[in-house]
């Protein structure tokens, strides 16, 4: 009976590798982390918080959510969210409505009425446009609170 030639055993090691790599993609695959998620981030002490997109794919709903807590000036909420985040996630409607709208620079400005005593929220909601090319989409989004601009920097990964 001949040994394993030198060839051999890189092939067989190899092999190994392939399995072990292959299982690592379904254990990854079967977590989710290849699918749409989302992440929450706060600034400041807690006063703002924006739940948004963390992975998505062209055509999947996307939301985001804004929570103002209230304040010391709560009769009114001022919402700023970065253009290219509008446009890369369809976002199109809002809930509420905002009383006014602002385009400053490439920034959205929106205007909420405040809830009095409680946390104001917003949602923003679309649909990820279709022709949305693959990769990392950066932006902001921040809140006037208490007189304080709060941001809140985000990341989404479009999937192809």
């Amino acid at each position: 009976m001949a040994l394993p030639t030198r060839w051999q055993k890189r092939e067989a090691l190899l092999r190994r590798v392939g399995v072990g790599v292959l299982c690592l993609v379904l254990i990854a695959a079967a977590a989710g982390l290849f699918g749409p998620g989302t992440a929450t981030r706060t600034a400041g002490a807690g006063d703002l918080t924006v739940t948004y997109p963390t992975v998505t794919r062209p055509a999947l709903d996307s939301r985001i959510v804004v929570t103002i807590p209230p304040g010391r000036d709560s009769s009114r909420h001022v919402v700023r969210i970065d253009r290219t985040v509008l446009d890369d996630l369809g976002i199109e409607t809002f809930h509420p409505q905002p009383s006014a709208t602002r385009s400053r620079g490439g920034q959205v400005e929106l205007e909420f009425e405040g809830a009095g005593s409680r946390a104001t929220r917003v949602s923003l909601d679309g649909r990820v446009p279709t022709q949305l090319g693959a990769g990392a989409r950066d932006g902001d989004i921040s809140a006037v609170v208490d007189g304080d601009v709060q941001t809140v920097s985000t990341r989404t990964w479009v999937l192809p």
